[in-house]
């Protein structure tokens, strides 16, 4: 005989994460970079057009080669560069030899957080005798933003929805009377393998942030908000008939069945 069970979907929009765990390091340090680069950009070719006499609009860098905008005039490269440029307000000495050193600081503060956000949604099938869980299909809509490398954000997405399920389903620091844990290995603190984390049926938008000079947004483990509340709002509609109502998590299999034996009490 088929196993009894229910299936249902669930939605959740997820809200932007805190500002503690936005994933700050592009955001901040990766638009200090950019200003800085751009400044040391300027003092490059600068710096270039003093040793080769000519106007520094009329010089451009590219692959590491300061040269002429127009065909045939003159180049430098940045070795050579480093060696000879003096500093800014320095005379070149007579010997046409001088170490330097192009810096910058920049110090970028942010007007606001910038963070992403994104929409999540799941069908689940739940065993009414078992407790167990199945999640059949799992659908990301995210957006961070202008996306500076495609890997990484699909990697941080992929590795939060697992944490989120991680936390929905499996999960769970339990405790004695005494106050002392009782889940002090993995043998007892689950969390899911591959074997548990569904394909992902994953997408995005692009919503540059007006916030910053790159357009980015924070996308630390930007998967893990949402799949807490989506998939207790699958369950709870799966076992609607029974009248469940989920408060907590994780959805263990024996939480499950209690939630459905006292469902009349709720």
């Amino acid at each position: 005989m088929p196993r009894p069970s229910r299936r249902a979907a669930a939605r959740e929009v997820r809200r932007p994460a805190s500002p503690g765990s936005c994933g700050r390091a592009l955001v901040t340090a990766g638009n200090a970079t950019h200003r800085a680069g751009r400044l040391i950009r300027e003092k490059i070719v600068e710096a270039a057009a003093r040793c080769l006499g000519v106007d520094a609009d009329g010089l451009h860098l590219n692959d590491g080669v300061v040269a002429s905008k127009e065909p045939g005039g003159p180049s430098m490269g940045l070795a050579e560069l480093a060696g000879r440029a003096p500093l800014p307000g320095t005379p070149e000495p007579a010997d046409g030899r001088y170490g330097t050193e192009i810096s910058e600081t920049v110090h970028f503060r942010r007007p606001g957080f910038a963070v992403s956000g994104g929409a999540h949604a799941a069908v689940v099938e739940v065993d009414e005798h078992t407790g167990s869980i199945e999640i059949l299909h799992y659908v990301v809509v995210h957006d961070a933003g202008n996306i500076i490398n495609p890997m990484i954000a699909e990697g941080q997405v992929t590795g939060g929805i697992a944490q989120g399920i991680g936390g929905a389903l499996y999960e769970e620091m339990v405790y004695g009377p005494d106050g002392q844990p009782r889940t002090g290995t993995y043998m007892d603190y689950l969390v899911p393998t591959s074997s548990e984390i569904p394909d992902l049926d994953m997408d995005e938008i692009f919503t540059p942030s007006p916030m910053n000079d790159l357009g980015v947004k924070g996308l630390g483990e930007g998967g893990a908000i949402a799949p807490q509340a989506v998939l207790a709002g699958a369950v709870e509609h799966a076992l609607r008939p029974f009248g469940v109502v989920v408060r907590r998590g994780p959805l263990s299999p024996s939480r499950v069945r209690e939630l459905i034996r006292t469902a009349d009490r709720i």
